[in-house]
């Protein structure tokens, strides 16, 4: 594994690099609203050859999720499986992309945050980045921590199934 969050693989697609966000970092956001996006998290964006950073609220809209234009194909890749006029493919289109914000990062590695995303995620003065594989996450860092520690404890008796197995991916007991 690479500090750079990205790893190498024999199972990744034709056995290159499999590019993850991990780690979590805290930020100053300045009153314009840019913060600096944390090293490692560049260098997977540079990975996976993009600059740019979709930016939305949290389906709870406690935090913002940010993620790369492949997992933005790959939400409308299930969308389109779906009724084209559905109401559940409408209320998931408009929680998707409606509120989702293209953020370039300038030559320094940094996002503008919008205001009204800073305001909806309780974000002031410091930013938390959390890793989370395919996306990121942008919190308060005080909220961060009570999300991380609830998470973690409820969490305790879980394991991830291995792979081919049946079923939803995760089960209860030890592994």
């Amino acid at each position: 594994m690479r500090a750079t969050g990205v790893l190498q693989a024999a199972d990744a697609p034709l056995g290159g690099w499999m590019a993850r966000f991990t780690g979590t970092y805290v930020n100053k956001v300045d009153r314009k609203g840019r913060v600096s996006v944390p090293a490692p998290f560049r260098a997977t964006l540079e990975a996976l050859g993009t600059p740019v950073v979709n930016v939305k609220p949290t389906p709870d809209r406690q935090a913002l999720d940010g993620v790369t234009e492949a997992y933005m194909d790959e939400v409308q890749r299930r969308l389109d499986a779906m009724d084209l006029y559905s109401p559940e493919r409408e209320a998931l289109e408009i929680r998707e992309f409606s509120e989702t914000q293209q953020l370039q990062m300038d030559p320094e590695g940094r996002i503008i945050l919008p205001r009204h995303m800073l305001e909806m995620a309780g974000i002031t003065e410091s930013v938390a980045f959390m890793g989370m594989g395919s996306r990121f996450q942008i919190w308060e860092p005080e909220a961060l921590k009570a999300h991380q520690q609830a998470r973690l404890a409820a969490s305790r008796d879980l394991t991830l199934a291995r792979a081919g197995a049946n079923g939803p991916g995760i089960q209860g007991g030890a592994a």
